[in-house]
């Protein structure tokens, strides 16, 4: 989970809530043109990825697969008056909506989060700080207890096949960095493999070409990119320091 820079609301989604005063997010949905200008400027301001778990939004010339999450549930019982405010508008997966073992937004529904901040607030800049990770079990956890309980609870980030995907990433680094070193034992003490370690870290923080999509061009963070620069920086953080 990444700070979140938002951008200004697409010109199609102003207009339509120019237009018709009583607009909710039905109108949206059945708005093509306005529905997918939101739906591309949020999964830009991700860079292509889950806000929350962070795989892969993907797209094809045509398409995106992509959930609108309204950060304050729109539940009439909650927050309607914020379904159609952009800043409360965020890029998700579609969590496994339809089976078991569901995560994200699919899972979140109408709780609300009180300890984990909008991705677009400032303070969500230092959030990632309070968040760690292991490479070994792919599980994602805080060491501040409402925030692990939220991470968990309502939002379900170390739902199994996450956790699976997370390590399947570890796993496909880790084999690159020992093919590096050229040995099985301290692999990471290798000057090949830290020298690697760190153009890993530097790609893994940028955003690369994607595929456009009704003719705009797409730039996407690599999936699950998060988990891979802090594994790297534990795993080499004695060999970086060093340097």
């Amino acid at each position: 989970m990444r700070h979140i820079k938002k951008e200004q609301e697409p010109k199609e989604f102003k207009q339509l809530k120019k237009l018709d005063k009583d607009a909710n997010f039905a109108t949206l949905k059945n708005d093509k043109n306005a529905n997918f200008a939101v739906k591309f400027a949020l999964a830009k301001e991700t860079g292509f990825v889950c806000c929350y778990c962070m795989q892969e939004i993907k797209n094809d010339s045509n398409h995106i697969v992509v959930q609108i999450e309204h950060f304050k549930p729109k539940d009439k019982n909650k927050f309607p008056e914020l379904q159609l405010e952009y800043s409360n508008l965020l890029a998700c997966c579609f969590g496994n909506q339809d089976g078991e073992n569901q995560h994200c937004g699919a899972k979140k529904e109408n709780e609300e989060l009180k300890y984990i901040p909008n991705s677009k607030l400032l303070k969500a800049k230092d959030f990632n700080l309070k968040i760690k990770y292991s490479y070994t079990s792919g599980k994602i956890s805080s060491s501040d207890k409402d925030i692990d309980n939220e991470l968990n609870e309502i939002l379900g980030l170390n739902e199994q096949n996450l956790k699976n995907k997370r390590k399947g990433k570890w796993k496909e680094i880790s084999k690159k960095l020992v093919e590096a070193s050229g040995r099985q034992k301290d692999w990471n003490k290798s000057k090949k493999a830290i020298n690697l370690a760190e153009k890993l870290i530097e790609r893994y923080n940028k955003k690369r070409r994607g595929e456009n999509t009704q003719g705009k061009q797409v730039y996407k963070h690599y999936p699950f990119y998060d988990f891979v620069v802090y594994s790297l920086k534990k795993r080499f953080k004695n060999e970086l320091l060093n340097k």
